[in-house]
């Protein structure tokens, strides 16, 4: 089981099956706190894309693990054992 600790007491619920979670899109800013721009990478299925201001393009998984990610969002994926 896993339960969440917050200095030493159970905080949350406990779980019998493992939490897992997908990465479905990365934010990146460049530049500076005064200037800079945002790009976004998403991700249908197995392919990832590149969103930057009004162009889409088809872009790898390489590409998005080596950017530097200032924001990740994730979809949990459950997995129920038997």
């Amino acid at each position: 089981k896993m339960a969440i600790e917050k200095n030493g007491e159970k905080t949350g619920s406990s779980f019998s099956y493992p939490q897992l979670y997908d990465l479905y899109s990365v934010i990146v800013h460049k530049g500076t706190l005064e200037n800079g721009h945002y790009i976004c990478y998403i991700r249908k299925k197995s392919q990832w894309y590149k969103c930057d201001d009004s162009i889409v393009m088809m872009t790898t998984k390489h590409e998005v693990l080596e950017s530097e990610a200032y924001l990740l969002f994730y979809a949990r994926r459950t997995i129920r054992q038997r």
